[in-house]
């Protein structure tokens, strides 16, 4: 295929691994066309090192596979096989064009084609619809590089048509510009709004991807563009009609350092009004882990509920929330209400250079010592008043004491 000359680079722009090189060379003997593509291209001329290495190419997938002696099929349907070099995988995909989208996500039907140019033009993006080659340079139809250079992110061609075949492209749109720090295109945005309904077919696992991808990228701000423009069919609570004021309204202001999913996104539920209950109902929904679920709303409820103000309220915290969930508390806290951060921080800080009990597993004493003097049905609670006496009176977490203590609560329940 003849590129245009303005789409055609100078080769030997992009340090393609060996691997991938090899992969390209062997393709290339049998007389057909091989390209790195897509992500990889895209990411080299943007000076950040590629996560993985796609290439495309004319043979057939069946084709493909007999020149290579390890190969995975991992998506035949859809013309791709991956080629392990030296236990390196390369995915090698065949020139396609795809036919009419019939759910909002996946191709009615595949094509294959010989036309490098064809295969660009169904992709989603003009800065993923690129391909290079270590000879022939750079294969840019759609005028990727020039947005790559303007921070822009444009659909290749006419952007709701694009999000009319794949509704996930909508939250992958604002998920790159969160990625890259680049502006929406202002047709792209428009058309994202109009398509966002579509987002409704699309499965609550692959939309939760893309928000842990924009929520942990450096422009995390993105969520809230996000939630204002497309609502709650992206999988975020809708902004509450009436901001709460002060604290909240503040929130959109800076992002947390931290970038654990939890962390990040329990801010963004906090900047958007939710309560730990609404968000509880908004990650079930997404089909969080259960542990992402109980980080993101215990970090809610704590901004919730009064900051720790003495010792005793500071162990509790660790125990509701262990040193971890403590310091991202202490993250947050340092947005909402900055001048009770340092000090709750330092409560926290003593109890954990102590060594003072603060859970179940810290106290002297195991739940099978308790049996010559508790009920096997009241051991639980029995723990939980010991701990709850060592809470206040930590020099007493020895067994002696607390062996004492199950004693003398045994004889007032036998009187």
């Amino acid at each position: 295929m003849a590129l245009p000359k303005s789409a055609r680079g100078t080769a030997e722009m992009i340090p393609l691994p060996e691997e991938v090189r090899s992969v390209i060379a062997r393709l290339e003997e049998t007389g057909a066309q091989a390209w790195a593509v897509g992500g990889c291209v895209r990411d080299s001329l943007l000076g950040r090192t590629p996560k993985d290495y796609d290439v495309t190419t004319s043979l057939r997938p069946a084709q493909v596979a007999a020149l290579f002696a390890h190969v995975v099929p991992s998506g035949q349907r859809y013309g791709t096989v991956t080629v392990l070099l030296d236990g390196r995988p390369v995915e090698v995909t065949t020139f396609r064009e795809e036919g009419e989208y019939r759910d909002a996500r996946h191709p009615s039907r595949v094509a294959f084609t010989a036309s490098l140019e064809a295969d660009l033009a169904r992709r989603d993006f003009t800065v993923n619809a690129m391909a290079y080659h270590p000879a022939r340079g750079l294969a840019d139809p759609f005028g990727g590089r020039a947005d790559l250079a303007a921070g822009l992110l444009r659909a290749v061609g006419e952007p709701a048509a694009r999000f009319a075949e794949d509704a996930l492209r909508i939250l992958r749109a604002y998920r790159f510009a969160a990625q890259l720090d680049f502006r929406l295109d202002a047709p792209l945005r428009a058309a994202a709004r109009e398509c966002a309904p579509r987002l409704g077919q699309v499965s609550a696992e692959r939309k939760c991807a893309e928000l842990k991808r924009l929520l942990t990228s450096p422009r995390p701000d993105w969520v809230w563009v996000l939630a204002e423009e497309i609502g709650p069919v992206c999988g975020l609570p809708a902004p509450a009609e009436t901001q709460p004021a002060g604290e909240r309204t503040g929130a959109r202001g800076t992002w947390p350092a931290e970038n654990a999913f939890p962390i990040r996104m329990a801010w963004a539920l906090w900047g958007l009004g939710a309560t730990a209950e609404t968000a509880q109902a908004a990650l079930r929904a997404l089909r969080c882990s259960n542990q992402e679920i109980r980080q993101t709303v215990l970090l809610l409820r704590l901004l919730e509920s009064p900051a720790p103000a003495d010792t005793i309220e500071a162990k509790r915290l660790l125990r509701r929330a262990g040193p971890a969930g403590a310091a991202a508390y202490c993250a947050l806290l340092e947005h909402v209400r900055p001048a009770q951060a340092g000090p709750v921080r330092a409560l926290l800080d003593a109890v954990l250079r102590s060594d003072e009990p603060y859970q179940l597993s810290m106290l002297a004493l195991r739940g099978d010592a308790l049996a010559p003097w508790v009920p096997a049905q009241e051991r639980g609670a029995a723990l939980e008043a010991l701990l709850e006496h060592v809470l206040h009176h930590p020099q007493d977490n020895t067994q002696a004491a607390l062996l004492r203590l199950l004693r003398a609560r045994a004889k007032e329940d036998s009187q």
